[in-house]
């Protein structure tokens, strides 16, 4: 059998002009031993110093099926905010493989921009390599029909696999949906009253629920007051407050 080769250069791919606050993305393709059926595991990772978005987009292949996309939450570690997201993917048969056109959308500041990434290019093994030894040639057809039982196996075992996956995943879907419609209910008023009630304690998951949400737009200024006192734990009750009712006045 043989391994598969990843061909992956060292991809940290600057998205704006200035390099040192700029998020950076890297691409990782989980390394193993693949045969047609398998999953494969495809990670993008971003990072940097200022809150930012981003969607991993991966155009259609015709020999790799795409099982699914998951997002992991957004991490402030060091001074950096970190989020990844892992796509699945199942390649149908053996060859090369170059996952090309891959790009991500990046929102930061109310502003949202494409950005090109490189190329993935793998290799899967084969289930039927030709053997042309004497060996080989001396088992006949009862090797040749365990070998495709062994293979039809491996088959069915992928197939169930990826069922299990898929199913799992809807019902993490269902599971999560309600915190969802909660999070969506919530806006600038509801952040006012805690403020308003209580000017030292800290706005917490409502602040945040404000920065995640995609159809809420805010000035560069108060974006950063709220990200200062969500991620980096540092509040200005005052300050925060009269940025909050001048965004709601407008």
């Amino acid at each position: 059998m043989q391994r598969l080769i990843l061909v992956l250069g060292a991809w940290l791919l600057p998205l704006f002009v200035l390099a040192d606050v700029a998020p950076t993305i890297a691409l990782r393709l989980i390394e193993g031993d693949y045969l047609p059926g398998d999953v494969l595991e495809l990670e993008a990772k971003m990072r940097g110093l200022d809150y930012a978005e981003f969607e991993l987009h991966v155009p259609a292949n015709p020999q790799c099926h795409f099982v699914a996309q998951t997002r992991e939450p957004v991490h402030y570690i060091g001074g950096e905010y970190m989020q990844s997201v892992r796509l699945l993917l199942q390649p149908m048969s053996a060859g090369d493989f170059e996952l090309a056109g891959i790009t991500a959308t990046i929102a930061q500041g109310g502003v949202a921009r494409d950005v090109a990434l490189p190329s993935v290019l793998f290799s899967v093994a084969s289930y039927a390599a030709e053997d042309m030894s004497k060996a080989a040639a001396e088992l006949g057809a009862s090797a040749f029909l365990l070998t495709q039982a062994s293979n039809h196996l491996r088959i069915i075992i992928a197939v169930l696999f990826v069922v299990l996956m898929l199913v799992w995943l809807l019902l993490r879907k269902i599971n999560v949906k309600p915190l969802q419609t909660v999070q969506a209910e919530v806006g600038l008023d509801d952040l006012i009253a805690i403020l308003e009630d209580s000017p030292g304690l800290a706005p917490g998951d409502i602040a945040e629920q404000i920065l995640k949400r995609t159809n809420q737009v805010l000035s560069p200024n108060l974006r950063e007051h709220l990200e200062a006192a969500v991620y980096g734990k540092q509040m200005d009750a005052e300050t925060l407050l009269r940025l909050l009712r001048e965004e709601r006045a407008r």
